[in-house]
């Protein structure tokens, strides 16, 4: 089902959202669950092979190449403190297009798409979230797409 969703959106087919819902991509980084708009969401890909970069932050991993573009891959580990990134066969890049600007997010497992009613959306401030919403006795965060990018140009 999330290949099948995910290929939609790669094919630019509608994924049909209600008027009260968003629409996300749910996944995991250590034991976080995060919600990223799928308006942002440029395409996810399986592992491949990341070239370090020697003084690069802590939390830029290296970078990949994909279609011609360089795209530097970001450990939200590093970020929230969380225990060394390893890969295993649902590591999978979520790559996210901001200001014209490509940039990999290192997802342990890529969980779903998920049409969320706003209502539920209880708004916050911490760290570059906008918002935290219970799914299935979890509490998953939602990425603001502004706030992390300032974070990062300014890391």
């Amino acid at each position: 089902m999330i290949k099948e969703l995910l290929n939609k959106k790669l094919k630019r087919e509608v994924i049909v959202v209600k008027k009260d819902e968003k629409s996300f991509i749910q996944f995991k980084v250590g034991g976080i669950s995060l919600l990223l708009d799928m308006s942002n969401v440029f395409v996810v890909l399986e592992y491949k092979q990341i070239v370090e970069l020697p003084g690069a932050p802590s939390h830029i991993l290296g970078i990949i190449y994909y279609q011609g573009e360089v795209i530097p891959i970001v450990d939200l580990k590093g970020i929230f403190n969380e225990a060394t990134t390893f890969r295993t066969e649902n590591t999978r890049f979520v790559i996210i297009k901001y200001n014209n600007e490509l940039i990999g997010i290192f997802a342990d497992e890529v969980l779903g798409i998920k049409n969320i009613n706003k209502a539920l959306l209880k708004q916050t401030d911490e760290d570059f979230f906008s918002a935290t919403v219970k799914l299935s006795d979890e509490i998953n965060k939602v990425i603001d797409i502004e706030k992390f990018y300032n974070k990062l140009k300014v890391s």
